[in-house]
């Protein structure tokens, strides 16, 4: 297992592979098989294949965190919200590690248990970042007033992650002024998804903003058409085919014409959803690990 891992960190990755493969195939440890379930679930991104082998694992009841914890992320990328809490809450137990909390907080949103969600990112959120914003939804999904904490939020926060993110909150609360308040702050200085840009008209509609929003909107049909051009004039390469260029024409066409069309939407009632995606932790969970300095099995 040395071996296969000094060629992983010196990044000769088939190797490291096709070593540890080979280990298994000579002798089904806990060890190998936890380890080849990390290269499928992470490297090769096949948590099917994981599976068999993290199973294989834990059926042997190993006095370590990592296969738990390995497990439970696998369940959860295939969708498997209920064995997976079982793993993780078994997991956290051995050890409160950042990756298990933030996985576990990801399952148990999925199961619908908001609160326990929301107690996860509390350990592990800092101020001000992707997972304080999460925290916060996670709060509202458990019927909690949030404002005392959203005016905490600081962009002088070492992990700020921006006002619009916010701001998707607010809209949820039903809070339109703060919300274009906070979108207004970032209007300009970055590029808002068609997305957000629906959602910013939403908040400005609310509010009888209309002639705001029709600038808006005219700013960010202006862009489209401005990288719609740039997409036509670009030259095909091996890494910029044909098709990628099609497609990518398609897509920002169709982003016109949902954007162009906003304004009759609202008008007959569309409120624009509410996209919220944590999104499942990886983290290096290999046993003799040695760049992370983790302990052999």
């Amino acid at each position: 297992m040395k071996k296969a891992l000094q060629y992983f960190v010196d990044n000769e990755y088939d190797k490291a592979f096709a070593r540890v493969k080979q280990l298994v195939a000579n002798e089904r440890t806990i060890e190998n098989l936890h380890n080849l379930a990390w290269f499928y679930m992470h490297e090769e991104e096949k948590p099917i294949c994981a599976k068999p082998l993290a199973e294989e694992v834990v059926v042997q009841q190993p006095n370590h965190v990592f296969p738990y914890a390995l497990y439970g992320q696998i369940l959860a990328h295939l969708g498997e919200y209920k064995l997976a809490e079982q793993m993780l809450e078994k997991a956290l137990q051995m050890e409160r590690l950042p990756v298990i909390l933030h996985n576990l907080a990801y399952v148990y949103a999925e199961n619908r248990k908001w609160q326990q969600a929301a107690q996860c990112l509390v350990e592990i959120a800092e101020p001000s970042s992707y997972e304080k914003l999460y925290e916060l939804y996670y709060r509202l999904q458990a019927g909690e007033d949030i404002l005392p904490y959203i005016r905490q939020w600081s962009d002088e926060d070492d992990h700020f992650i921006g006002w619009s993110e916010l701001a998707e909150l607010l809209i949820e609360m039903g809070e339109f002024t703060m919300a274009v308040d906070y979108f207004e702050r970032e209007w300009g200085e970055v590029i808002f998804s068609s997305y957000a840009i629906e959602r910013y008209s939403y908040s400005l509609w609310k509010l009888g903003k209309v002639e705001r929003m029709d600038a808006i909107l005219a700013t960010a049909l202006q862009h489209i058409r401005e990288m719609i051009v740039e997409v036509e004039n670009e030259s095909v390469e091996p890494n910029w085919t044909a098709e990628d260029k099609a497609e990518r024409l398609q897509e920002l066409q169709a982003e016109f014409q949902q954007i162009q069309c906003l304004p009759r939407g609202l008008q007959q009632g569309y409120i624009p959803p509410l996209e919220m995606n944590f999104y499942v932790h990886g983290g290096c969970l290999l046993f003799g690990c040695p760049q992370h300095q983790h302990p052999y099995y």
